[in-house]
């Protein structure tokens, strides 16, 4: 197995490459996980912002604000995934 310049072992590919694997399935759990809590609640929020005294400005607001987060949500997760999946080289060059 080589070794690093500072005398610590690395590992080896398919040690690398199975994190990496394991990683990335954490990741899309976690963000399946919070699309699906999103999707459930994102009906049922408008009613409430009415309910609770909330006119159609706040209930815009709302649905601007999700609609922004989403769309940079979507630049976020792009990059970690090409940084995950493809390496950080490629990313920069892109």
């Amino acid at each position: 197995m080589p070794s690093c310049p500072n005398g610590e072992t690395a590992l080896a590919e398919d040690d690398v490459e199975r994190l990496r694997k394991s990683t990335v399935v954490k990741l899309y759990v976690r963000v399946s996980a919070l699309s699906y809590s999103n999707s459930v609640s994102s009906p049922v929020l408008p009613y409430l912002i009415v309910y609770y005294g909330g006119g159609a400005a706040e209930s815009g607001l709302y649905q601007a604000f999700n609609n922004l987060f989403g769309n940079l949500g979507q630049v976020l997760w792009g990059g970690v995934g090409l940084v995950m999946l493809v390496g950080l080289e490629s990313f920069c060059c892109f």
